[in-house]
């Protein structure tokens, strides 16, 4: 894993950037009770990501997101939460389409579902261009290690996509004006998008992308 840390144990003063520094910190762990089977040593993050600790946990690094206390994600993409009497790895569910995974942890102002590839990226990919979306970059949803992702705007998300298919043979489908209608009224209709690709015979991604596009089209377009 690549980037800078600086690692805190109990006992003295801070020292400048790049020396290990000794300072009382409270854990995920001692906040919340828990019991885990080894001692556990966090490291402060500086590598630019929303991370703010790191430590070990079972081979892996893992981290804690302020916005999310009690929980940490791991470099493979799991979420273990440490509120109960013992860590918990927690299973995730899948999204309307079936593609990505998310976990219940977020509490308001945040959405309570949280996809995991967004928050693995959060806690591991600096995104200092601001990019608003996170790309798989094998093309497989369920991989969410953190080095398979990677910031990416819109346009370069769905490049990437269109490169992939064509790399492994796969044909490049194209929506029609009719199916692009179609699937824009049916969901203004309350029908979701995974029902609309599904009614319409179309892949999820192309019709999320027509409802999108429309969004943001203006009203007298």
């Amino acid at each position: 894993m690549s980037g800078r840390c600086t690692r805190v144990r109990a006992g003295l003063t801070p020292r400048p950037f790049g020396h290990h520094i000794t300072k009382p910190m409270t854990s995920i762990a001692t906040r919340f009770k828990t019991i885990t089977n080894t001692s556990i040593s966090y490291s402060l993050v500086l590598d630019g990501t929303e991370a703010s600790t790191e430590f070990t946990y079972q081979g892996v690094v893992a981290r804690h997101l302020p916005s999310l206390p009690g929980y940490a994600i791991t470099s493979d993409g799991r979420v273990i939460s440490f509120k109960g009497k013992k860590p918990k790895e927690l299973k995730h569910g899948s999204s309307a389409s079936g593609c990505y995974c998310y976990v219940n942890i977020g509490k308001a102002p945040l959405k309570k579902s949280q996809l995991l590839h967004i928050l693995v990226a959060r806690a591991f990919s600096p995104n200092p261009e601001g990019k608003p979306q996170v790309n798989h970059k094998d093309g497989n949803p369920g991989n969410n290690a953190a080095n398979n992702l990677e910031w990416v705007t819109r346009s370069e998300n769905v490049r990437h996509a269109l490169e992939l298919r064509k790399k492994q043979g796969r044909s490049v489908f194209k929506i029609t004006p009719e199916q692009r209608t179609q699937v824009v009224e049916l969901c203004n209709l309350g029908m979701s998008i995974a029902k609309a690709a599904s009614q319409l015979a179309l892949p999820y991604e192309v019709a999320r992308n027509a409802v999108n596009s429309a969004k943001r089209r203006p009203a007298n377009a």
